[in-house]
């Protein structure tokens, strides 16, 4: 038994297909196997891989030797795990190791010493002075009179720093870049007490301190989820190179990496206004083509154009949430969200094939376990250090 045929099993047993042959085989396994405290969804991601693994290991140990098959069960055992289990595993259409088993072992060993994103980032003061941001914290909180992790623990500034600090606050102007780099997140509170999740590869330019008047203006580069505290009297204004949103107090992402860009509300409202060339001239400024969103809406920005969509909000904000979710999506766009976050380098040397992919992935999972997720398919690979080449 092939682990692509265990894939398609699982998948029947999910959907209600299988026949109660099959049916009493998979919940024989669940039965013995199960855990009645935990659900697969809780577990690590080295918890669920070993599990993975005892399962393809134990259905297949069964079928080499043709045991026979047990009385059919009538009522489904462990429905979360079996959920879970299809949806990882079964996910339908994966990438598909070149070359014999060893082969595949080999690159599967390999792939499992590169691991997910952690939290790590830099902020950049407005002299240009760049520090680095402790790894083991999850965000920072914005207040150059003390600037402090979100823990409550003081950011360590060497002298030149605190000096250029204590400088911006007298004058209340300079701006200030965080940025995490591939393989990387953080989270922040802004001078403003509006909270910021920055995703891998993403950078955030604010000022020190929001004047008491006006806009409250960020720009963004790559992609961030935005919970904006309420100032009705001070605008929330996001910048990307292609457009602007406008908020007073709301929810929503911004996901700028690529050709199109995609804004999703999940709470409150916000206008998206495309940015366009004025008569020709060099220098971008507003369009009068704005759109307002409602929650539940995203607006897909390509080529200028604005489209208005309905969306599943989780899906949207899953890498937030610790979870790759991926519906009818394209190999490149699974492969961009791998490259995001394990830090690699994709080739492809002819045309990228038309697979499509539909399930959800722990983020906390290593490569090798994403690749043994995605499954099998007619997709051909391999991977020379961090470049993955696709054949």
């Amino acid at each position: 038994m092939t682990t692509k045929s265990i894939s398609e099993l699982l998948t029947r047993y999910y959907n209600n297909e299988c026949t109660p042959e099959e049916e009493a085989r998979v919940n024989e396994w669940f039965a013995e196997h199960g855990s009645a405290t935990t659900s697969f969804e809780q577990m690590d991601a080295e918890a669920q891989q070993v599990w993975v693994n005892a399962l393809f290991t134990d259905i297949t140990a069964a079928n080499a030797l043709k045991t026979p098959t047990p009385k059919v069960l009538k009522k489904r055992l462990w429905p979360r795990i079996a959920a879970a289990a299809a949806v990882l595993i079964g996910i339908g259409i994966g990438l598909y190791v070149v070359s014999h088993e060893s082969e595949q072992g080999r690159v599967i060993s390999y792939a499992n010493t590169i691991h997910p994103a952690k939290n790590a980032a830099t902020l950049k003061l407005a002299d240009g002075k760049v520090i680095s941001l402790n790894e083991s914290k999850t965000g920072i909180v914005i207040d150059i009179a003390a600037l402090t992790y979100d823990d409550g623990t003081a950011v360590v500034l060497n002298s030149a720093a605190e000096k250029q600090l204590q400088s911006e606050a007298d004058e209340k102007a300079g701006n200030l870049t965080v940025s995490t780099p591939t393989g990387r997140q953080y989270q922040l509170i802004l001078p403003d007490g509006s909270k910021v999740w920055l995703n891998a590869s993403s950078a955030l330019t604010f000022p020190t301190i929001f004047s008491a008047k006006g806009n409250r203006m960020i720009t963004l580069i790559g992609e961030a989820y935005f919970e904006v505290a309420k100032d009705k009297s001070r605008p929330f204004i996001v910048k990307t190179n292609t457009q602007e949103v406008k908020v007073l107090g709301t929810h929503f992402n911004i996901n700028s990496n690529h050709s199109t860009v995609r804004t999703t509300l999940l709470e409150g409202s916000i206008a998206v206004s495309p940015l366009g060339y004025v008569n020709d001239q060099e220098g971008l400024a507003l369009s009068s083509a704005a759109v307002l969103l409602k929650p539940g809406e995203q607006a897909v920005q390509k080529s200028g154009k604005i489209e208005v969509i309905s969306v599943d909000t989780e899906q949207a904000v899953s890498w937030k949430d610790g979870w790759f979710y991926f519906k009818s999506a394209s190999l490149s766009e699974v492969l961009n969200e791998a490259a995001k976050w394990y830090d690699l380098k994709i080739t492809y040397k002819s045309d990228v094939p038309a697979d499509r992919f539909t399930g959800k992935v722990p983020r906390t999972a290593s490569l090798g376990m994403f690749i043994k997720v995605l499954q099998l398919s007619d997709v051909k690979f391999k991977l020379e250090g961090r470049n993955m080449i696709i054949d």
